[in-house]
């Protein structure tokens, strides 16, 4: 399977946080104004998928041509694009910083690729995103970010525990409506895991 990288049309300032996730062989989706990113990343879009509203084109490139007025945004339906390619993992950018309401809609899509057994994220210049499911989840080292937090998207998420973090904690619950888990830090030379028993969130790496 391909890793595809989705581009949005979000303004971003500097993408060399993208580098260290690049495969040789990236499947390059763009969202309607996230043909001007991967361009600017010096990138050849294998496909288009927009209404051409926020400064995208189709070109040359394989596209899905969608009307201007619609029930799902450009990025649903790149990710739809990269789910029919068979895709795996599917890396989101330029989705993030810009309008709140399609920054959420973006998270959203992680809980829809990790419900069809694919893994996501999310990345921009300061945050790497992923879904943290239940089961035992090694917290990566690199690249290197200075925190990482747990953020319920089920109301309660049961039975965690944290070993090998700067604040580790032994079967306890987290709730949506709280901060208990968030502004944590690896330990150098240390392996953290994070154990769920049951629920979703998100695994979010920050700098």
């Amino acid at each position: 399977m391909k890793q595809a990288i989705i581009f949005g049309s979000a303004p971003v300032e500097t993408w060399s946080f993208l580098q260290p996730y690049r495969t040789e062989n990236d499947l390059i989706i763009c969202a309607d104004g996230g043909l001007c990113a991967a361009k600017a990343n010096g990138l050849t879009p294998d496909w288009y998928v927009g209404d051409n509203d926020s400064g995208g084109s189709v070109g040359a490139y394989p596209a899905d041509l969608l009307p201007s007025e619609k029930d799902v945004t450009d990025l649903d339906m790149a990710v739809s694009r990269a789910l029919a390619l068979d895709c795996n993992p599917i890396i989101l950018c330029g989705c993030t910083g810009g309008r709140q309401d399609h920054h959420f809609s973006a998270v959203g899509q992680l809980e829809r690729i990790h419900r069809v057994g694919k893994a996501g994220l999310i990345l921009d210049p300061s945050n790497e995103i992923r879904i943290l499911s239940p089961g035992t989840t090694v917290v990566p080292e690199t690249p290197d970010y200075h925190y990482f937090g747990i953020v319920p998207l089920d109301l309660t998420m049961t039975d965690v525990t944290i070993q090998g973090a700067k604040y580790e904690a032994s079967h306890i619950d987290l709730f949506r409506y709280s901060s208990l888990a968030i502004s944590n830090h690896l330990v150098p030379g240390q392996r953290c895991t994070i154990q769920v028993g049951h629920g979703i969130g998100l695994l979010i790496r920050s700098n």
